[in-house]
């Protein structure tokens, strides 16, 4: 009995991900007024696809034909027939410094038999599963753990979220306002939708949370964004368009953007060259061993997908179209298109920071440049005069102490001084700090 409710568990987690059917859903009692963040998953494609056929194979599928009939017969209901959709929602008026979770919970919409699943929950005593009717609900009640509460609302809606969500969903009492209707046309044909406004507590909890370490640059970019929606209506394109507050910060995003991708190309050449000059001093075995070849693959690759994506600014909004090359959607299809979304939003995690902290550091090494520059100035000027009587770059400049004057990438202001105790010269940017005296 242990090995099956093992095994229950485990196709519970497989079908929650990768099963569902499509049919109409009533959101208007499900998603709150203006929700902070809203994601809904359709995943029927997958279920149905060639991709889901392949992978349930061998062991997998085996393993699943033994399973699904007695699960079926425990608990009422068949996971490829039964579960529709899952999505997470929260609402805009969370308190994020609060120590209990609020306003926000996961759903998933199936046609279910709350009666027949608890009874088998309860029968497994290590759980400790209890459960209490509520009218049409039921709520599930699970030994240590009370951070959240799970309950079916009725027997076509199942729902993990916190405490006053859920209980305000049993009795009646939660105020739903259907889907945002800015959002509804993409909501209702895409098959994945992500929308995540950035504001309040929210936008707070970015910048100062997981943001706290990132370069400045990007926070202030996440700064002018207002918004974030990803959704997928075209065969398997994906765009994620960000709200942007006015003109003048979608033109200084542009910017930032093909400032981006320039260094990305960059690095791209400058890894593929240093690869290149590898492999030509290799032996045939030196070539056979090294990972040279994969390499020049993973660049490859890495181009292929810069060229995948288009930007595409607009008033108050700036898009990312995601479109893979014709040869590259023969193999792509739509069912897929949440793998790849989710993969490409790893690799942005990983790789946006790290480009924007290169940047960062290539700004602060020439911010560090001039500032040698001004103090080697400086030096001169003092062995000449004495009595050091320049204060600004200008009059350095306008005595042939300075060819041009330096110009911090960041927009900071230069400053020195000349310590005429210690005879020493003291440089600082407002935005880099004092320089380093080695």
């Amino acid at each position: 009995m242990k090995r099956l409710s093992f095994s229950i568990v485990i196709l519970l987690v497989v079908i929650l991900l990768g099963s569902s059917m499509v049919q109409a859903q009533d959101y208007s009692k499900l998603i709150p007024e203006s929700p902070l963040v809203l994601i809904k998953i359709d995943l029927k494609q997958f279920a149905d696809s060639k991709m889901f056929s392949a992978l349930n194979v061998g062991a997998i599928k085996k393993v699943t034909e033994q399973i699904s009939p007695e699960f079926e017969k425990l608990t009422g209901f068949s996971p490829s027939r039964d579960i529709v959709q899952a999505g997470f929602v929260m609402g805009k008026d969370i308190n994020l410094d609060s120590k209990d979770l609020n306003n926000m919970f996961m759903y998933v919409f199936g046609n279910f038999n709350p009666e027949k699943i608890m009874g088998e929950l309860e029968r497994e005593k290590e759980l400790g599963v209890k459960y209490e009717k509520i009218g049409a609900s039921t709520i599930i009640k699970i030994k240590d753990i009370d951070k959240c509460m799970f309950a079916f609302i009725d027997k076509n809606l199942f729902v993990i979220g916190s405490s006053d969500v859920v209980m305000a969903m049993i009795e009646g009492k939660f105020k739903g306002a259907g889907i945002p209707p800015a959002a509804k046309d993409t909501f209702e044909k895409s098959p994945i939708f992500i929308n995540i406004e950035n504001t309040g507590k929210l936008k707070e909890a970015i910048l100062e949370g997981a943001l706290t370490k990132a370069p400045a640059e990007a926070k202030t970019i996440v700064e002018k964004i207002t918004s974030l929606t990803v959704y997928n209506v075209s065969g398997v394109n994906v765009t994620a368009r960000f709200g942007i507050a006015d003109k003048a910060a979608v033109a200084e995003i542009t910017k930032k953007y093909e400032e981006l991708k320039k260094m990305a190309i960059a690095l791209l050449d400058a890894k593929d060259s240093e690869n290149n000059d590898k492999i030509k001093a290799m032996s045939t075995l030196e070539l056979f061993k090294s990972d040279a070849h994969n390499k020049k693959i993973v660049i490859a690759l890495a181009r292929e997908a810069m060229d995948a994506i288009k930007y595409e600014p607009a008033e108050n909004s700036a898009s990312l179209v995601i479109a893979p090359p014709e040869a590259f959607k023969e193999v792509i299809s739509p069912e897929i298109i949440p793998v790849l979304i989710g993969g490409a939003a790893v690799v942005a995690a990983i790789a946006v920071p790290n480009f924007m902290k290169a940047k960062q550091t290539a700004i602060g090494k020439s911010c560090t440049a001039n500032m040698r520059t001004i103090e080697g100035a400086c030096e001169l000027y003092a062995m000449d005069n004495p009595a050091f009587n320049v204060k600004t770059l200008e009059e350095l400049k306008d005595k042939g102490y300075l060819k041009n004057i330096p110009v911090c990438r960041d927009g900071g202001k230069y400053e020195f001084e000349f310590d005429k105790a210690t005879s020493k010269i003291n440089v600082k940017c407002s935005i880099h700090g004092k320089l380093e005296i080695n």
